[in-house]
């Protein structure tokens, strides 16, 4: 909308006066004066020119009063009609006018249309006035609008009373100084034309002005600007050249030929101080000068990345410039964001400058769209001052990745090295080198990022201290010039350790692409160090993450427990250092675990380990679950899976002899009643007797199709058997003699562990699978074994005890003590040997028992041994019922029967140990839950050793 300004034309109604003359001669009659009515003066234009469509145009009418009494119009008084009568518009109140006063009306003409627009202006005041009409014209045009864009690309609006720094109209605070060197502040516009219609931009006029300072066009000569129809557009620069330590504020116009906006008038302010400090934005481009208020963009910054951006303080004044411990800091909701990474000079000579670097650093959780306020401050002229720059910055994702070799991603900017994404090395021994390789990806869809060409030590550099042991190479392709979109590049990375212990980097890797930035992380490598190694039950434990320890169910009835023993060693050679808190366990049921055993808070030492235990006590029903970390100095934490199940147990077997509660899986202990100590041979029977108790309270306990208990691994031990006869086509062995005696088949059972002795007195391991009697004999069936070949004999004495072998007969097999059976047709005897002479070949013998006194005897030898047997009997003697209620109990009893010791080398000791199965719940009974935690057998080893004395125990 513009408004126009006009020249007054007046318009003026005659006056006039009444007189009436009454009366003549001496006496003259009274004069009768009576006033003119109010009349309607006005004044203005009726024509309005040309106003572009949807455009507006303001005149002024003035209304007067030209009578002598009061002018009254009231609101309704104006009317406007005619043909446009809806692009005219009128805005005044009622009016109320004494002789010779006057009130200003305004007109609107608003084009709806284009062509000349007519209308008429009727205004009807109170009587004794008399109506007026005012003639209104117009043209409406298609004119486009012109336009005016700031610094930052905002339209500036036609008639803008209110200066913006970031348009540019606010120059903020310039120095005095300046003006003398010439680097006063300057702000760029651009003029728009969206007219049909070429427009020319003569030049810039001061509309108002105030003293201290001025606004002028920069350039020798840049106007006029000639604007392109439909779009054309021209820039120009203003300058702000303050003389004065005030605020300056000026009123400009843009005259132009445009049809419609032929002046375009903004307002520009600027302030002067005596400072002389300029504080500059450095950038590739050159210095952009920031004054108070001012706003710079960082542009765009990679998330989780850092990027950096150098400022400078520049002393224009004559005075140093001190800028202190404060001279830089952040302010806003995103300032944690941003940082002093540089500071500046402490103090600044005339002419010096002092250049500071800060950093902005979006984390994984920063907005889009990053905001501070950097407040600079320095001292000069025993004056402080201070200056306020916004700084604003893009978030955009990084398109760079880099991977491991697995796909495992590497993030940037990380600083802790880790073996799950291959940044943590491992281990290489002194001289020796380990490698990894890491992939570089370009994840954008459409941007290809440019790299560094050649050497790939160009592109990926090692840097810190540490990286004198790292070397880049390419995996096969030799480094890219670029990477185009899903693009990728190979690269290892190797480690060649020159002495022991961790040595830390960071890889670097710089692109050439101005918004990219660099890609860093952290790397880590062992150099002949420590190395954790985790064992628990006779196996080695991953230290990854991935093994675990099953403690199973644990019955939480009863309060028992279970504890496993893990061996953390060092498989280095250098000591494995733990943290402050060595090991803990953690997890939602670590109040489930425990830990014990030795100590982690000294370093372990090369090749030894430590055990430490984890006692699994569950205090509810259910499965649990927890970790258990270790913690080391050097290397990433263990996690080990800790697992087991809470579950009520039913069935409590108690020893009666010790009353000690037995759970499932019990071992042998004379302390727990499950075992005697030195038995002999000859003692009587002894007796274990367990107490089982259904401890439920509602579930009943059966034995189902489990039947009664058993003992499995019936051992029977140093049997040694003389054979009389053995078919090795059937397998049939028939044994002579077994303890010196006769062999009685119930000495064996299907099972028994038997040893046969042949002629070269080798012993021939076999299994017994079935006995029964034949002529008071032992008629064994065996599953494999070799008997070797009866010797022959020339004859035997029995009145003197020698036996004669056939001259030259190797006699050394024979010794003293020796059981030798010999053989007939109907019988057969045993002697035991009480001495060799092998130059006669002959054996001297003892009968074992009767045999006969006269004449000599050919025959065979079939086996000699030395005769010892030992042998223990486990018998379950109790009773069996098929079901318990809750809260029943009853008694089981297993008889220790130990076998008399026969020879004359008597019996063995030693250790003898079977597994009594007692039958649990049958889980395909109905009645049973399902998830009563129960095992279908309760399994405990009972153990006897045997001594040789008689005990009582």
């Amino acid at each position: 909308m513009r408004t126009a300004v006009f020249a007054w034309a007046a318009f003026a109604w005659a006056a006039f006066a009444l007189f009436a003359l009454t009366g003549c001669g001496g006496s003259g009659a009274p004069l009768n004066i009576i006033p003119p009515p109010p009349s309607i003066g006005w004044s203005g234009p009726s024509d309005f020119g040309t106003v572009a469509v949807d455009d507006s145009e303001i005149s002024q009418f003035r209304i007067s009063n030209n009578g002598k009494a009061t002018l009254v119009v009231p609101v309704g008084g104006y009317r406007i009609s005619g043909p446009a009568a809806e692009d005219f518009s009128v805005s005044a109140s009622a009016l109320w006018l004494g002789s010779g006063g006057s009130q200003t009306v305004a007109i609107v003409f608003a084009p709806s249309a284009t062509g000349l627009r007519e209308a008429t202006l009727t205004i009807t005041p109170e009587a004794p006035a008399e109506m007026v009409q005012v003639p209104l014209r117009g043209i409406g045009v298609l004119a486009g609008p012109l336009s005016l864009l700031g610094t930052d690309g905002s339209t500036i609006a036609k008639g803008s009373l209110t200066p913006s720094v970031a348009a540019g109209t606010d120059f903020g605070e310039a120095s005095v100084a300046l003006a003398t060197i010439d680097t006063y502040p300057t702000r760029l516009f651009t003029v728009v034309n969206d007219d049909d219609r070429v427009v020319t931009v003569s030049g810039l006029q001061a509309v108002t002005m105030a003293a201290g300072g001025s606004f002028v066009a920069m350039g020798a000569s840049p106007f006029p600007l000639v604007l392109a129809a439909n779009g054309g557009s021209a820039s120009f620069e203003i300058g702000f050249i303050p003389t004065e330590a005030t605020a300056v504020s000026w009123d400009l116009a843009l005259i132009s030929d445009h049809r419609v906006t032929s002046s375009y008038r903004f307002r520009v302010t600027g302030t002067g101080i005596e400072t002389g400090v300029e504080t500059e934005a450095v950038t590739n481009a050159g210095r952009t000068t920031l004054t108070d208020g001012a706003s710079f963009d960082l542009g765009a910054v990679v998330r989780e990345s850092t990027r950096t951006q150098e400022f400078a303080f520049v002393n224009l004044s004559a005075d140093t410039v001190s800028l202190g411990g404060t001279a830089v800091d952040f302010s806003g909701d995103d300032a944690d964001v941003f940082s002093l990474v540089q500071s500046p000079a402490t103090s600044l000579n005339t002419g010096q400058e002092g250049l500071f670097t800060i950093g902005i650093s979006p984390s994984v959780d920063s907005p889009a769209t990053l905001a501070a306020i950097m407040t600079l401050r320095w001292s000069t002229g025993g004056q402080d001052y201070e200056r306020a720059v916004t700084l604003s910055a893009t978030v955009i994702e990084p398109d760079l990745r880099v991977a491991d070799d697995d796909g495992n991603p590497v993030a940037s900017g990380s600083t802790t090295a880790s073996a799950v994404n291959s940044t943590d090395l491992g281990v290489a021994t002194v001289g020796a080198s380990i490698n990894q390789v890491f992939e570089l990806s370009n994840s954008s869809a459409g941007k290809t990022i440019g790299l560094h060409a050649g050497d790939p030590s160009g592109l990926v550099q090692v840097l810190g201290t540490g990286s004198a042991a790292y070397a880049v190479t390419a995996d096969s392709d030799p480094a890219p010039l670029s990477l185009t979109p899903g693009a990728s590049w190979r690269f290892v990375v190797t480690f060649t350790p020159t002495e022991p212990g961790s040595v830390p980097a960071t890889v670097r890797i710089a692109p050439l692409d101005a918004v990219e930035p660099e890609y860093s992380f952290a790397i880590k490598a062992l150099g002949n160090g420590s190395v954790p190694t985790l064992r628990s039950g006779g196996q080695d434990l991953a230290i990854d993450g991935s093994a675990g320890i099953d403690f199973g169910a644990v019955d939480v009835v009863l309060g028992s427990l279970v504890t496993a023993t893990i061996q953390v060693g060092n498989s280095g050679n250098t000591h494995l250092v733990f943290a402050a808190t060595p090991a803990e366990i953690l997890g939602g049921a670590s109040g489930d675990f425990s830990l014990g055993g030795d100590s982690l808070a000294t370093p372990i030492a090369a090749g030894a380990s430590r055990s430490i235990t984890v006692t699994f006590d569950p205090e509810q029903l259910g499965n649990k679950i927890a970790q258990l970390r270790l913690n080391m100095a050097d290397h990433d934490p263990i996690l080990l899976e800790l697992s087991g199940s809470g579950v009520d147990g039913d069935l409590l077997v108690r020893s009666e002899s010790t009353n000690t509660l037995l759970g499932d899986g019990a071992t042998a202990s004379v302390a727990d009643g499950t075992a005697y100590e030195n038995v002999n041979p000859a003692d009587p029977d002894r007796y274990f007797q367990f107490i089982q108790t259904n401890a439920s309270s509602s579930t009943r306990l059966y034995l189902g199709d489990l039947g009664a208990p058993t003992i499995t691994g019936h051992e029977t031990a140093d049997l040694n058997v003389v054979v009389a006869t053995y078919d090795t086509g059937s397998g049939n062995v028939q044994l002579v003699y077994v303890l010196g005696t006769a062999a009685d088949p119930e000495e064996f059972r299907s099972g028994d562990q038997v040893a046969f002795i042949g002629g070269s007195n080798d012993a021939v391991d076999a299994t017994v699978t079935g006995a029964q009697p034949d002529l008071g004999l032992a008629s064994l069936t065996v599953d494999a074994g070799l008997v070797d070949s009866p010797q022959v004999i020339s004859s035997v004495d029995f009145a003197s005890g020698s036996v004669a072998f056939p001259a030259d007969t190797d006699l050394s097999p024979f010794a003293a003590d020796d059981l030798l059976v010999l053989n007939t047709a109907e019988d057969a005897w045993a002697f035991v040997v009480t001495s060799v002479d092998d130059g006669a070949d002959t054996v001297a013998v003892t009968p074992v028992d009767s045999a006969p006194v006269d004449g000599s005897y050919g025959g065979q030898i079939i086996a000699r041994q030395q005769a010892r047997f030992t042998k223990v009997d486990f018998l379950v003697t109790g009773s069996q019922i098929s079901s318990r209620e809750p809260g029943q109990s009853y008694t089981l009893t297993v008889t220790l029967r130990p076998r008399a010791s026969v020879g004359r080398r008597g019996g063995t000791s030693g250790s003898h140990e079977v597994e009594l199965h007692i039958p649990n719940n049958d889980t395909s009974t109905r009645d049973v839950p399902t998830d009563s935690g129960e095992t279908p057998m309760f399994d405990i080893t009972l153990g006897a050793h045997l001594g040789a004395e008689p005990t009582n125990n």
